[in-house]
């Protein structure tokens, strides 16, 4: 009976110390923090750049339909 006692403690032990290096190993080091937070900077960049150019190519077509408009009117209205 002492002996399941011991070798239960033991196994409580073992667990808890894999416990703490499981929790250890889960949480972020400060370096990959920053590392994120600097790829979520250059992604808002490049997402408002992404964003700058879909509204040029939405100008772009409607002055190409435009244009293609007036051909086909013969230039005139």
């Amino acid at each position: 009976m002492f002996q399941q006692i011991d070798s239960l403690n033991s196994q409580h032990s073992y667990i808890e110390k894999q416990l703490d290096s499981l929790e250890a190993a889960s949480q972020p080091r400060k370096d990959e923090l920053d590392r994120l937070g600097e790829l979520k900077k250059i992604i808002s960049i490049e997402e408002k750049e992404i964003d700058k150019l879909i509204q040029g190519s939405k100008k772009l077509k409607e002055k190409a339909l435009e244009l293609q408009n007036n051909i086909e009117n013969g230039g005139g209205e």
